[in-house]
């Protein structure tokens, strides 16, 4: 058996180095435990998934319009929002858990040039995703004149500019659950300018099984219109088969 030597019979020198070593090793083994197996989608690693939209991405308890969920209004439950369907698939996919962050950012849709970027996006900056999902258009007031359509493009692309800001596996910008030509055409525009893709989503509102009042009473007529447990399925599947074509 190869005797190992005492610290205290070394010279100085080669003791340290000696213990040094021994502690390298030890916190190396130590992170080879902790660390978390890659998850792999098709050819690319997808660690963090990160989803940036509004209320049909995640909105808080809000009781004076009869909304008690803190997930995507008006799914049933968290698990039946877009978000969460879509990370059931990617879990499914990559037979592990790519880690999800949601966050709305209505507060970009209503100020614009005017938003906050280096504090409104620091926790989904820091968060470092390795695919990102803008899911934004609903809250922005209706593009009526140049000037108005100018800011927002302005606006859009420089929140998809701060968000690639770490190099990204996938940027996708998602289309609306209530279509609007004028905003969508900047989106579209504004992702394919920077390499993004762009998933426009069928007109999925005019369709009564697809609305949150298919599946629950509510009385407010704005939550009542958001999507549904259906709606939100159908709005994850379109991203999923974008992320597919992406990844394949």
């Amino acid at each position: 058996m190869k005797r190992v030597p005492n610290a205290a019979c070394l010279p100085m020198f080669v003791a340290v180095a000696w213990v040094q070593s021994i502690c390298c090793q030890a916190l190396h083994a130590q992170e080879v435990a902790t660390q978390q197996p890659p998850v792999i989608v098709g050819n690319l690693r997808i660690s963090k998934l990160l989803i940036l939209g509004n209320s049909v991405a995640l909105h808080a308890p809000a009781p004076k319009i009869g909304w008690t969920g803190n997930w995507g209004m008006a799914a049933s439950s968290r698990d039946k929002d877009f978000a969460h369907v879509l990370h059931a698939q990617l879990c499914k996919a990559s037979l592990g858990e790519p880690q999800l962050l949601v966050r709305n950012i209505a507060d970009f849709e209503r100020k614009q040039t005017d938003f906050d970027f280096d504090m409104g996006l620091k926790d989904p900056i820091e968060f470092g995703a390795d695919v990102v999902i803008v899911a934004v258009g609903a809250n922005v007031p209706a593009l009526e004149t140049d000037e108005a359509k100018q800011r927002y493009r302005t606006a859009f692309e420089q929140l998809l500019s701060r968000l690639q800001e770490k190099p990204l596996a996938a940027l996708i910008v998602r289309g609306e659950f209530w279509p609007d030509p004028v905003k969508e055409t900047i989106m579209r525009e504004g992702c394919e300018k920077v390499g993004g893709t762009f998933v426009p989503l069928p007109h999925l509102n005019n369709d009564p099984a697809n609305l949150g009042s298919a599946d629950q009473k509510f009385e407010n007529a704005a939550v009542a219109g958001h999507p549904g447990d259906q709606g939100m399925r159908l709005i994850a599947d379109e991203l999923w088969k974008a992320i597919e074509k992406i990844f394949k």
